[in-house]
Parts: C-alpha cells; structure tokens; sequence
C-alpha cells in the first residue's frame, strides 16, 4: 500500500468539441507527468493506465453513472472507469488519480476554496477500491495562486492555495464538502483544501 506516503467531440461543432478534448487531456498530462515524476522522486514504481475503446467488451454493462471513457476496469462483468496510475510503493500497490487543476474554485455559498472531481468518476473509484482491495489515492497539482477573474469578481481571497494536494478516497468520502448534480457532465464532488490529509509546497513538486 502507498500508505502513508513520504513526509516532505463532421461539422464545426465536432472539430470544436475534439480541439477542445485535446486541449483537456494535454492539460491533464501535465499534472499526470508532474505527480507521475513526484511519485518516483519518493521511490514509487508507476505504470499508467492506458485507453481502451468502450466497445472493446459489448458485452459487459456499465457502471449506472453512466460514464465510460478512457482506460476502465472490468468487475463481474461491470466496466469501471480507472484511476491514471497503478503505483508500488514500499512493498504494495495503490491507485492514484492524478487532476491537474490550475487553482481552487471559489465556493460562493460558502465562501471558501475548493477543488474536485466528476461525481461518477468518484462514484467509480469507490467501487474500485472494493472490488480490488486496492487503496485509491485522488492528488490534485495546483500550480497557480492567481485566481480565475470569475472567482476574484465574486471577492475571493487575492490568493488560491497552491501545490500537491491528496488524500485516500476513503478518508475524502467522509470529509466531501458538497456535490453538485449540475456541475461538469454528470455531477462533481468538492472538497475544500483542509479536507486533504496531504500537502506538499510548490517547490518540492516541481
């Protein structure tokens, strides 16, 4: 187990959709290359999980989110979407999904950052820990203090907290902040920076 971990979419619309896939999942490279280096620069082996089509099993059923892009995870006959990395460390295996997330949001109800993930994806990753027995870590790189320019019209604070952020997900399901069924394409789940047992300073992630 990696527990605990070191201290330290032919027509315009189409292209439009695709040009805008490709600009996400360049984005989420960068944070799955930084936490990816991290990882082995704390003695941690990582493979990356990679892309199966989802018509490459017909006949299995998807999990009820609904949601099945990218590399998945077939359990009694249930495809599950997986987490970026399968991580050895010190003897065991884990999970981690790796987010690269710019800065916090600013909550307005709130008032407070927070930051966090497809809501079926997470939905996912909790069957995932039971069916592999396997824990799933959720590390979200933010590398910016300057917050978006919607956040800082709504009076945010001047800064957002930057760095390495983690936690297991089974600590993160008991400390969630809110969800949002209206957020992202099937709902997101947030937590805010306190939420996160892990913590790690801008410039001994990069």
């Amino acid at each position: 187990m990696l527990h605990p971990l070191p201290k330290c979419l032919v027509s315009l619309d189409w292209w439009c959709a695709v040009d805008d896939f490709a600009h996400q999942f360049e984005h989420g490279r960068v944070g799955e290359n930084v936490i990816t280096q991290w990882l082995q620069r704390h003695g941690a082996s990582v493979t990356h999980a990679e892309h199966v089509p989802p018509d490459t099993f017909p006949g299995c059923r998807l999990h009820p989110s609904g949601y099945m892009k990218g590399p998945h995870l077939i359990h009694e006959n249930l495809r599950l979407v997986l987490p970026d990395l399968l991580v050895f460390f010190n003897g065991g295996w884990s999970w981690v999904e790796a987010k690269h997330k710019t800065c916090f949001g600013w909550h307005r109800k709130t008032r407070q950052w927070t930051t966090g993930i497809d809501l079926g994806h997470y939905q996912q990753y909790l069957h995932i820990e039971r069916a592999t027995g396997l824990p799933v870590y959720l590390m979200f790189y933010h590398p910016q203090a300057q917050p978006n320019v919607r956040d800082i019209n709504a009076g945010c604070p001047k800064e957002s907290p930057v760095g390495l952020f983690g936690g297991l997900l089974s600590e993160l399901q008991r400390n969630k902040d809110h969800t949002h069924k209206n957020h992202g394409r099937h709902g997101m789940v947030y937590w805010t920076p306190k939420a996160f047992s892990l913590h790690y300073p801008l410039e001994t992630v990069q």
